[in-house]
């Protein structure tokens, strides 16, 4: 990891979800992700995404559908 940034929570996130995300560059300059995602207090999963492209929404946009589809997942197993 070359760089690190730590950004907001994606907005949509249903109720009672948390996250803590943290976007990283490469040497290379493309772009990577870290992140923790809560349910009601408890750390449910952690997700590391890497060689995301050079583009940050681009990153952003693929670590968000990555985090909902855990949460969905999740959601029908309850």
């Amino acid at each position: 990891m070359v760089n690190a940034e730590t950004s907001q929570p994606p907005p949509r996130l249903p109720t009672g979800w948390t996250l803590e995300q943290e976007f990283f560059t490469s040497a290379d300059g493309s772009f990577g992700v870290q992140a923790q995602v809560f349910h009601e207090g408890p750390q449910k999963c952690r997700i590391v995404m890497a060689n995301l492209g050079h583009s940050r929404q681009r990153a952003q946009r693929m670590a968000e559908e990555r985090i909902l589809k855990f949460i969905a997942e999740w959601a029908a197993r309850e």
